[in-house]
C-alpha cells in the first residue's frame, strides 16, 4: 500500500506478491523498501482513485486483508474495471463496514 504508483493492470503470467510482511502492527514502507531493495516493482491498489476523497471510506478501507486483495485481483481479471471491482469486493468482504459504498 505504500508504493508510489497504482497497479495499472493484472497481467497474465506475472507473479503478484500480496502481503510481503504480515504482522499485528503496520510498519509503514517496510515491504515497499524490501521489494525495491530486491529489485522488485511495487504497486498499490488504486483505492484513492476508486473511492475518491471520501475520507470516512478511505479510513475504513485503507487497510485490506490479504484475502480481500486476492479477491480484488481475481475479480479484476474477470471485469477489468478497478472502481467496480474494488467497491464490490469491499462490500462483499465487509458488508456492514461498507454498507454506504455505492457500487456503480
Amino acid at each position: 500500500p505504500d508504493a508510489p504508483e497504482p497497479l495499472p493492470d493484472v497481467v497474465e503470467g506475472k507473479v503478484y506478491v500480496i502481503g510481503g510482511v504480515v504482522d499485528r502492527t503496520i510498519l509503514k514502507y517496510l515491504s515497499y523498501h524490501q521489494a525495491t531493495n530486491a529489485g522488485i516493482q511495487a504497486y498499490h491498489l488504486p483505492l484513492h482513485h476508486c473511492l475518491g476523497d471520501n475520507k470516512d471510506l478511505l479510513n475504513r478501507g485503507g487497510v485490506l486483508n490479504i484475502c480481500s486483495v486476492a479477491l480484488i485481483l481475481l475479480k479484476y481479471k474477470q471485469t477489468p474495471d478497478w472502481s467496480k471491482v474494488i467497491r464490490e469486493a469491499m462490500k462483499e468482504e465487509a458488508p456492514t463496514r461498507f454498507k454506504d459504498l455505492n457500487v456503480a
